[in-house]
């Protein structure tokens, strides 16, 4: 087996180079999650504002199986949120058929 001959040097350069993309890469799936978290809420701002329709119930219904699948991409199918979340899409499912 043949080592490498590779300097201190680089070697720490190459440790804070893996170091500073992991944070980066970090940092942009936080700043892309608060930007999902900022539009959710303005969308659902703006919904409570309007009078309810069937073309809103349906708007909501979409935002709403939207939010279940984020939500189910990061935790699991028992989890109480996804919970209370599935159960308020179904609420919708129901306002949408008797619209």
């Amino acid at each position: 087996m043949v080592l490498l001959d590779i300097s201190i040097q680089s070697r720490v350069v190459i440790g804070i180079s893996a170091m500073l993309l992991l944070f980066v890469s970090f940092l942009i799936v936080f700043v892309s999650n608060q930007r999902k978290k900022i539009q959710y809420h303005k969308e659902l701002q703006a919904m409570n504002e309007e009078p309810i329709n069937s073309e809103k119930l349906r708007w909501q219904l979409e935002i709403a199986e939207s939010r279940l699948r984020d939500l189910l991409n990061t935790h699991t199918p028992t989890h109480p949120l996804v919970l209370k979340t599935r159960q308020s899409v179904e609420e919708l499912r129901q306002k949408v058929e008797q619209n």
